[in-house]
């Protein structure tokens, strides 16, 4: 369902953004499709190292960020940003306007 809805959206070599993406395999479905500029984004390094040594030397094309959303600052624009159910999982208000606010600011459209 993911990938349906982030190819709806997403156009060929715009920015994008996988956030809370773990270990997730999203990210090299959209390489196999010829999506590029792509960021994934998890609070886990452990996860992102696992999702990074799957793509073997094609993970050099993606922008690997070991942040909290809450707190993370974008330094990249993105035309699609894709969220892994973190906002789902924030319980505390405050965390999700912040998580809400650094995403919004990562929009280039």
């Amino acid at each position: 369902m993911s990938l349906e809805l982030v190819s709806a959206h997403l156009q060929p070599g715009e920015p994008f953004i996988d956030n809370g993406a773990g270990a997730s395999r999203l990210v090299d479905v959209l390489i196999a499709e010829g999506f590029g500029r792509l960021a994934v984004l998890d609070v886990s390094g452990a996860a992102l190292a696992v999702s990074r040594q799957g793509l073997g030397p094609q993970g050099e094309s993606v922008t690997w960020i070991e942040a909290d959303i809450t707190a993370w600052e974008p330094d990249r624009l993105c035309a699609v940003c894709h969220d892994r159910a973190v906002f789902h999982y924030l319980t505390d208000a405050e965390e999700r306007a912040e998580c809400a606010r650094a995403l919004n600011r990562s929009f280039s459209r």
